[in-house]
């Protein structure tokens, strides 16, 4: 059994080791470059991903094996450990980041040449920022519907803003920007839309009072509601009612 190595002996190779990159005219990786690839890689930025030519990278490692190539397998997975942190960070979940990682260290195992290891290096980049990218499109799209069935299910009540966001572990702002963002109106809006298209079918197809109507949707006034109502369709609820009322009326008889 190989007997353990002293902090002595750790000290006295890490003196030799500063003396040999010392030699060797070494200049690492500045730190500000590797944590703009992770910074891009948490925000998903897959295509602004900046990597140094391939000679100049490889005279920025260090020495971590006896041959260049198992020291560069050496620098490659743990960047690999790096990006897949960063992944997670930036929403991925931690199963597919790490089915990714697990992808991507089989590829190195299988290389021959630091020039493979390179490419894998760039491409593992590159793809662990689209996975942060794709994710959070989907968790969008998600987000935006889970949205919309929330005010489908209360839309015969008063409805904020605020309250909706709170469903989603959102703050308002956020809500309010993604979901203008993604649908092109303001969910304050939306809610007002959705509210009126259903007053809209009740004026049509029943003879409830329209302060039964305003009340039932959540309006606190009569007055409000026509506001809403006249502010989204030109009409005013009576007005609506005169014009389609009669249309429905007169095809059921």
């Amino acid at each position: 059994m190989k007997k353990r190595l002293s902090e002595k002996q750790i000290k006295t190779l890490l003196q030799k080791y500063r003396f040999r990159n010392s030699e060797n005219g070494l200049h690492r990786m500045p730190l500000e470059r590797g944590d703009m690839i992770l910074s891009r890689i948490r925000s998903g930025q897959y295509r602004n991903m900046d990597f140094l030519p391939y000679e100049e990278f490889k005279d920025r490692l260090g020495a971590t094996a006896s041959t260049p190539k198992k020291s560069f397998e050496y620098d490659v997975v743990a960047a690999i450990t790096l990006f897949s942190r960063a992944a997670i960070d930036g929403g991925v979940l931690p199963e597919e980041s790490f089915d990714l990682s697990d992808v991507l260290l089989q590829e190195v195992e299988k290389t021959s040449t630091v020039e493979e290891l390179f490419e894998i290096y760039q491409t593992a980049a590159v793809l662990f920022s689209k996975l942060v990218a794709d994710t959070r499109r989907d968790r969008t799209g998600y987000q935006i519907e889970q949205c919309r069935a929330y005010v489908q299910k209360n839309l015969f009540r008063p409805i904020t803003v605020g309250e909706v966001a709170a469903a989603q572990g959102l703050t308002p702002n956020y809500l309010s920007a993604l979901f203008r963002k993604s649908e092109g109106i303001g969910l304050h809006t939306y809610i007002e839309q959705e509210k009126v298209r259903a007053a809209q079918d009740l004026l049509a197809h029943s003879t409830e009072p329209i302060s039964v109507i305003a009340l039932s949707l959540g309006f606190k006034t009569q007055a409000h509601f026509s506001e809403v109502f006249r502010r989204h369709t030109d009409l005013t609820p009576s007005a609506y009612r005169n014009l389609h009322f009669r249309t429905v009326a007169a095809t059921i008889e």
